[in-house]
């Protein structure tokens, strides 16, 4: 005979049943009441809660041995109650014996689930993996170039290690729900019987209470404590923007949700590179290993002639001489290349190897006026190179070869009385802007007026 039958009437197996029994109930329960196979419900947590915490007890021998004897499983329970009977005993059990494993713990036995903690004591299958932490590193081209390493500080949550999660050294079984959270009523009203479920007053719906003297003085009973770890985070050489830096299993190992706290497995601290715009130069091609330099000015006599010119804020920190060869003949927008002097190029199974290269978009800078001099010495210079005539001569074929022999000729010279066209754009697109909506009102009023037909307010002479 037992003392107490209901955990076997919540595995619907009787008292005298085998282990394989118990063992086969409760996985088809466990199965039947799971939240995920009914829309989390609340009857199905509580149901599956019962069928985990009775699974718990009578598929241990000893603790299956104590709940038939006595009722109940928790020894520090038990002990109150021999005290009870007789408090000249000095102990029953001795001192309490420690948290065994939890009904979810159990469940992730046959389930591959892990468990967590509603509030302090009562179980359900844990969420698994926790949520990642993400963080942007913002980091100049400089830096993206040498590489660095820097210091991350992170506020988390992790278990505390003194009292291993669980807020107190000791837990007792709340005898007015005997550890469900819950308590059951009925009442009779003539032929009718009415039955209500509410939760527990004396703990809290937490099936499970402690003594102020148990609590734990680390983290003051919730089970974990924030902690603020500083990590060393390494940016190397040649790395993009978008990277990432990834740091397994350092997040949170204790997340809030809506049943209390929960224990997951933690997940890792992502961290992205987040490049800061470089003023003068942009990377390129997939790699980011390349980079462009544009509007580079360079005055007409070097881009002629050739010279030495210096390029600064490079990456690399050092000021770059690049010579331009006499008679390379640097033209406005066009692009050379300087090899190896882009970014490194990253590699994330090895170090970085090499560097790519720096394109230079020149800009050739022109002298308002030329003396008349220079320009005799300059014009009689050019026709003297074999080059130059030759182009001439093949500009004035073609053009000879496009016109017919008698052709009318009108004579002009330039002007430099020019508008600044980049002023009549804008003026222009605020007027339309403006009128945009008086034109589509009057067209709604009159369809036969055309839109768009007036004339410019600017006419270029």
């Amino acid at each position: 005979m037992v003392k107490d039958s209901r955990l076997y009437d919540i595995l619907e197996v009787s008292p005298d049943a085998s282990n394989g029994e118990i063992r086969k109930a409760y996985r088809l329960l466990a199965l039947r009441h799971h939240p995920d196979k009914n829309n989390h419900s609340e009857e199905s947590k509580s149901k599956f809660l019962e069928v985990c915490e009775a699974y718990e007890i009578l598929s241990d021998a000893k603790k299956r041995a104590l709940y038939d004897e006595h009722g109940t499983a928790d020894e520090a329970a038990i002990y109150e109650m021999k005290q009870q009977q007789n408090p000249m005993s000095s102990s029953f059990f001795g001192s309490a014996s420690p948290m065994g494993m939890s009904a979810g713990d159990l469940f992730a036995q046959f389930f591959d689930s892990s468990a967590h903690s509603f509030g302090n004591k009562r179980s359900a299958p844990s969420m698994g993996r926790g949520p990642d932490i993400r963080h942007d590193l913002k980091c100049s081209l400089s830096e993206l170039y040498d590489g660095k390493t820097t210091k991350l500080g992170l506020n988390r949550r992790r278990l505390c290690q003194k009292c291993q999660g669980h807020g107190g050294l000791r837990h007792r079984t709340c005898k007015s729900c005997r550890g469900q959270g819950q308590r059951s009523q009925t009442r009779k009203m003539g032929p009718m019987v009415q039955t209500w479920t509410q939760t527990c007053a004396d703990c809290g719906g937490t099936g499970s209470y402690m003594k102020n003297s148990d609590i734990c003085n680390e983290c003051g009973g919730d089970g974990c404590i924030k902690e603020r770890k500083i990590f060393d985070v390494e940016v190397k050489p040649g790395m993009c923007h978008g990277q990432k830096i990834i740091l397994p299993g350092e997040a949170d190992e204790v997340i809030k949700t809506s049943f209390g706290n929960e224990t997951v497995i933690p997940g890792d601290v992502i961290i992205t590179i987040s490049q800061v715009r470089d003023p003068k130069f942009q990377r390129v091609n997939r790699g980011g290993c390349d980079l462009v330099l544009r509007s580079f000015k360079i005055p007409l006599v070097t881009s002629l002639c050739g010279g030495d010119i210096y390029i600064e804020g490079h990456p690399s920190g050092k000021l770059l001489k690049v010579a331009i060869l006499p008679g390379e003949l640097i033209k406005p927008n066009h692009f050379k290349s300087i090899e190896n002097m882009g970014m490194p190029k990253y590699d994330e199974k090895s170090n970085p190897t090499g560097h790519g290269n720096l394109y230079i978009q020149f800009q050739v800078v022109f002298p308002e006026t030329l003396a008349p001099e220079t320009v005799e010495k300059l014009k009689e210079t050019l026709l003297a190179d074999h080059s130059v005539t030759q182009q001439i001569a093949t500009e004035e074929n073609e053009i000879c070869s496009r016109m017919d022999d008698c052709v009318e000729t009108e004579e002009h010279v330039l002007s430099s009385f020019v508008p600044d066209f980049d002023e009549i754009m804008e003026n222009e697109a605020r007027t339309k802007n403006k009128n945009s909506g008086y034109k589509k009102r009057k067209h709604y009023e009159d369809p036969d007026t055309p839109i768009g037909d007036e004339s410019s307010n600017c006419t270029i002479h």
